[in-house]
């Protein structure tokens, strides 16, 4: 599925396009977070989860002229990371 169905179908909330942004794009979002905090299995896990939650809530954010696809997910990763880090 290319990435403008994904971004429709999240819009839509159809669970179908979740499950192929995450076989798509789950390895980029986990490589962002352990690369902001490290290999922490546990930790890793719940951001991933924060991570796509925010992304299936605020898909309307995404500006397809600001950045890809790819990187604004990854962008979303890596703050949920931070944030976390924070707490």
């Amino acid at each position: 599925m290319d990435d403008k169905k994904i971004i429709s179908g999240i819009k839509k909330k159809d669970e179908s396009s979740l499950v192929a942004f995450i076989d798509k794009y789950g390895a980029i979002l986990k490589a962002s977070i352990i690369k902001t905090i490290g290999n922490r299995d546990e930790l890793v896990i719940e951001i991933l989860n924060d991570s796509l939650l925010a992304i299936w809530d605020n898909i309307d954010s995404f500006d397809e002229n600001r950045s890809s696809f790819k990187n604004w997910c990854a962008g979303v990763a890596k703050y949920k990371a931070i944030d976390a880090i924070r707490k």
